[in-house]
């Protein structure tokens, strides 16, 4: 599965690749103005893709609990979708540049491939359907990320930073 917008430097195109080598199914969630290029390249290699556009939180949690993977081909700062299908106790097979590689712990809630390349994610896919992966430690790895460590943190880092100030 991937959650995105559908433009250019997302490079959606390689997972299209990769699992219509793989002859697996994937469900696209987004929109965007690269939508049509890429069922274009889905229908070119005859790749067993669904297109599900915009979707509603209801249905996006639904496609979550259905999935088996969240693909993220594209370097971000941070990714909210990889927070989501962790917490909704699925892996990410991500590429290893930017903020998902501080959101997911490689081996234990998902791997990472180091090229943007069809072959390289299609080598991580496939890995990754040799293990099992615990719902409950992907669930448990995104408490980080909850409100309350949110605020005990930056409360923590306000009155750290005020001491330094004031020199208690």
């Amino acid at each position: 599965m991937i959650v995105t917008r559908l433009v250019g430097w997302k490079k959606i195109e390689i997972a299209i690749r990769a699992v219509a080598e793989l002859g697996s199914h994937l469900i696209i969630a987004g929109d965007g103005s690269d939508k049509s290029r890429l069922r274009q390249i889905a229908k070119r290699k005859k790749a067993n893709v669904k297109f599900e556009g915009r979707v509603a939180k209801e249905r996006l949690k639904v496609l979550y609990q259905n999935a088996k993977a969240l693909l993220v081909t594209q370097e971000e700062d941070f990714g909210i979708s990889i927070v989501e299908a962790q917490a909704s106790g699925i892996p990410v097979i991500a590429y290893k540049k930017g903020g998902q590689a501080e959101i997911v712990v490689g081996q234990k809630t998902g791997l990472f491939f180091e090229e943007q390349s069809d072959e390289s994610l299609k080598d991580a896919i496939e890995y990754s359907s040799r293990i099992k992966w615990s719902e409950t430690a992907c669930r448990k790895n995104v408490l980080r990320f909850s409100k309350e460590n949110f605020v005990r943190d930056l409360k923590t880092y306000i009155e750290e930073h005020a001491k330094k100030t004031v020199g208690v």
